[in-house]
């Protein structure tokens, strides 16, 4: 007998609303896909950002350009702790942490020129290797991605500034973060105090990893175009032990012993973070995986089995090591997440808007990610909302959050359907983007003016359609769960799914007439009328009043939602209409 896990509704929101944890990001996951090893030639990183249970307002802002105005700075900690800002500074969009007290605390942000930064994954270092170098400096998270996309020329230049700053005001964070612009990608881990490292990432191979340092022996210390570091990382680490001695781990490469960062710097496998490592090597490359190894250190770069395509990434995000023997244990997606991201980063693109930005609120798994080129100057009012910590039902994060929240109270009943019906929303829009990207490029052509309001436009039309599609997904939701609230064996929940915006974003015909809707491709027609119901299963087509004894809520009706026609996942899926354009397949 199946009874689902849930939690009583009237304690749903008030769940919500509350403040559970601390503005760390301890938890993230970190993803890396080559240009080379991608299936439409964009370099790609993505992140999780988890936040105790996941409950921190998250916004998506731009901030502009500012010309020959001195003496500004960031500020972070509501300490006054303050970082000397140029006078002259890029515009840049930013995944805002609303925090007030923490400053604008982005967790990740892409510039005019083309530079894509995520900041940070969190890491630890054991206590022997900083105790001469403590982690009581300034320089910190909530403040990595706004400076790097505020000062960045380049992926490149924004290592060495960020660099030169940790030089003069110290580190206080272990931290991972990626930067990439449109000819490399830079993957820099942050030890002590002052020192770090950083590698060019390799254009043909893909990287997950979770909280800890996973730079080993690949690297070349005497290649200042692929490798990075700061001043004496080695003569410090030959000197670092309590009485002077050299406390680096040094392995055999070549016949010749090198200096493993990872063993030398970091804490060691941990389980939560090496069920990440590997379950992401097995998502992209299970045939180089091998057996899951608690104790190994694993590889941070690695030929993925074959292209991977953006859709794939975000499945991945998604992912909680359903096909493994690990199923249960720490995985990428998780509850506690309250933003994830996805940049690619297109070379054939100009530079002031070379990043498809791939923005998910709340946690991946049964959220949308909702994409938007680098270029615009605006975002729509839905994420501007004000509120913190507040429930605010107008919020962009609040709407991707509550959907999380309930279908999480039951996965196999209640969250399955959410993820196939974001997913299929998601897949439609990467085409229709791709499919017009020769216009983006043609309006940038002309002018950086002409090509940033394009952008910015289809942008503010994209954005409402999807949050539109969540409210309706919500709404659907709960009263799935009400209706079935204390019942035994209830029936899966069936998203539906809008037939408009699955004709408009495929090319399809959809016409309406005395309220029945005739969707026509290849030849073929098919009819669905405002009202038809249909068995829960999708299946079965009934009479729009079904019998008395049936249980009212056994059936799906298609609905008009906002002038959008709205009819079961289940019912396209099986008249397979998905597949009807070539735009899907």
């Amino acid at each position: 007998m199946k009874r689902w896990k849930r939690a009583a509704l009237v304690t749903v929101m008030t769940v919500l609303i509350f403040a559970l944890g601390t503005l760390s990001a301890y938890a993230c996951s970190g993803v890396y896909v080559g240009k080379k090893a991608s299936s439409d030639g964009s370099a790609i990183i993505a992140r999780s950002e988890d936040q105790s249970q996941g409950i921190v307002n998250k916004r998506w802002q731009v901030v502009d350009r500012v010309e020959n105005t001195p003496g500004r700075y960031l500020e972070v900690n509501g300490a006054g702790t303050k970082f000397d800002l140029p006078d002259t500074t890029y515009k840049y969009t930013m995944n805002q942490d609303f925090s007030g007290s923490y400053g604008d605390y982005a967790g990740c942000c892409v510039n005019e020129n083309g530079v894509a930064v995520t900041a940070t994954v969190s890491a630890s270092t054991n206590k022997a290797i900083r105790a001469k170098d403590p982690l009581n400096g300034d320089v910190e998270e909530a403040m990595m991605a706004n400076y790097i996309a505020s000062v960045a020329t380049s992926a490149k230049d924004g290592v060495q500034k960020l660099g030169a700053l940790i030089a003069a005001r110290g580190e206080n964070e272990a931290n991972v973060i990626m930067l990439v612009d449109k000819n490399e990608a830079w993957y820099m881990e942050m030890y002590t105090g002052h020192h770090w490292a950083a590698v060019k990432m390799p254009e043909d191979k893909v990287a997950v990893f979770g909280n800890n340092f996973m730079l080993g022996t690949d690297y070349d210390p005497n290649d200042p175009s692929s490798f990075l570091c700061s001043n004496g990382l080695f003569d410090y680490v030959k000197t670092a032990g309590e009485k002077g001695e050299d406390l680096g781990v040094y392995d055999d490469v070549g016949g010749n012993k090198k200096l493993n960062l990872a063993k030398t710097f970091g804490s060691g496998p941990k389980a939560a973070n090496q069920t990440r490592n590997w379950g992401g090597h097995h998502f992209l490359a299970p045939s180089t995986a091998g057996v899951y190894d608690a104790n190994k250190y694993y590889d941070l770069f690695y030929q993925p089995d074959a292209k991977v395509s953006p859709m794939d990434v975000l499945a991945l995000m998604r992912y909680r090591l359903e096909d493994t023997n690990l199923k249960g244990q720490r995985s990428i997606a998780t509850e506690a997440s309250s933003q994830v991201h996805m940049l690619q980063v297109f070379s054939d693109m100009p530079a002031a808007c070379d990043t498809l930005e791939w923005i998910c609120l709340g946690n991946a798994e049964h959220s949308v990610f909702v994409p938007s080129w680098s270029g615009i100057t605006d975002v729509i009012d839905t994420y501007k909302t004000s509120q913190y910590m507040n429930y605010d039902p107008d919020g962009a994060y609040w709407k991707c959050k509550r959907i999380d929240t309930l279908a999480e109270q039951n996965r196999g009943f209640l969250g399955d359907s959410v993820k196939k019906v974001f997913a299929t929303y998601e897949t439609m829009a990467y085409n229709k983007l791709m499919a017009d990207k020769v216009n983006v490029q043609a309006k940038y052509a002309s002018s950086r003016a002409e090509g940033d309001a394009y952008v910015t436009d289809k942008s503010k039309d994209m954005a409402p359609e999807f949050f539109d599609q969540a409210d309706k997904l919500y709404e659907d939701l709960l009263y799935h769960m009400m209706w079935y609230t204390g019942k035994t064996d209830p029936p899966s929940f069936n998203a539906l799914i809008n037939l408009s915006y699955v004709a408009k974003s495929c090319g399809l015909n959809l016409t309406e007439s005395g309220g029945v809707y005739t969707l026509s491709s290849g030849g073929k027609d098919y009819k669905f009328g405002v009202g038809d119901s249909f068995c829960m299963d999708g299946t079965t087509k009934v009479d729009y009043n079904p019998d008395p004894d049936q249980d009212q809520a056994d059936y799906l009706v298609n609905a008009l939602y906002k002038g959008d026609l709205y009819v079961p996942m289940s019912v396209v899926t099986k008249a397979d209409l998905v597949k009807l354009s070539s735009h899907l397949s």
